[in-house]
């Protein structure tokens, strides 16, 4: 079976490890990934949708599960369970305002705290990011590619990192969070 960037295995469509679910507060986007990394994913796009952007306004551009190669490396896409990119047809590379949204101060640092608190994840506007070890050379992907939409477990990450974060987390498996 082949990997994908971050290392773990393509999960091939209609395998019973693809998993679909609801974005907490946005009942009408969900998410198609990985039954193990679901959950950390869906928690993201919540935090996400509430501190940064909504995603439950105009065109579903809440894009997740996609079989294909990757476009940047000779592996897998991460997108094969393990990646989603969140207002991509607005805020991704080729999008309207790609430019603007995370170069704008205050949504940046917003950004970067989701990319410290899921520590596991790489935000795709990492090239900012002076203490992010995970450069195109040390993943194998070209730096024209980043993208401030997309986001992704970081190569090497395995299975039981993703349910440790999860729990250390207090991430339900729909998304939401355990009250501290």
């Amino acid at each position: 079976m082949p990997n994908t960037i971050c290392g773990l295995p393509v999960v091939e469509p209609g395998s019973p490890l693809l998993e679909r679910k609801p974005i907490p507060g946005c009942p009408n986007r969900s998410l198609t990934l990985h039954k193990d990394v679901l959950p950390l994913f869906l928690a993201l796009a919540a935090d996400y949708h509430r501190l940064i952007a909504p995603l439950d306004q105009g065109e579903w551009d809440e894009w997740s599960y996609d079989y294909r190669p990757a476009r940047t490396s000779s592996s897998w896409s991460n997108h094969c369970g393990y990646a989603v990119d969140l207002n991509a047809s607005q805020e991704g590379q080729r999008g309207t305002s790609w430019t603007k949204w995370w170069q704008t101060a205050n949504r940046n640092l917003k950004a970067q705290r989701l990319r410290r608190r899921y520590k596991i994840l790489n935000w795709g506007a990492w090239t900012t990011i002076a203490d992010d070890p995970h450069t195109p050379a040390t993943e194998g992907w070209d730096a024209a590619w980043a993208d401030a939409m997309h986001w992704e477990l970081k190569a090497g990450t395995t299975l039981a990192d993703v349910k440790r974060v999860i729990a250390e987390l207090g991430i339900q498996p729909d998304g939401t969070r355990r009250k501290p």
